[in-house]
């Protein structure tokens, strides 16, 4: 009659240890999802805090860790937007702020923003907004008059 209770004891105690077990495995397996999710969301502010910086997709994909054709799958799916295109769109932001403040040159804008000349900002810039930086700035800033 003594052993009766102890084996009830010894089954809850198994059972207690699967539960464990299995709740060991589930979190093993939700956690590359919960990885993902944490550097997709962690990516743009990383890419707005050095997208100066003329960092490559595949040096973004390292920062994140995971492969660089994995990164640009997921990073377009979750924001509609491929990571260098979402890239230029951060700099060419950046651009047109600068632009629109006085004091600031062209030439300043392309340094700052990363370009190594004058032209090849330029140019960036005249493809992305149809319109060159001396003509934004004409039509943005006020005039000095």
């Amino acid at each position: 009659m003594l052993r009766q209770p102890q084996l009830d004891h010894s089954l809850q105690l198994m059972s207690l240890g699967f539960q464990l077990i299995h709740s060991i495995n589930s979190n093993r397996h939700q956690s590359p999802s919960s990885a993902a999710s944490d550097w997709l969301e962690s990516i743009p502010g990383y890419m707005q805090l050095h997208c100066t910086e003329n960092l490559s997709v595949e040096e973004l994909a390292a920062w994140a860790g995971v492969h660089r054709s994995h990164f640009t799958r997921a990073f377009t799916r979750r924001y509609g937007i491929s990571p260098s295109r979402y890239m230029q769109q951060l700099i060419m932001e950046k651009a047109t702020r600068l632009l629109s403040a006085e004091g600031i040159s062209i030439t300043q804008t392309a340094l700052s923003l990363g370009y190594s000349d004058l032209f090849t900002f330029s140019r960036a810039f005249t493809r992305y907004f149809g319109m060159t930086p001396s003509a934004f700035v004409k039509a943005n800033r006020p005039s000095s008059t």
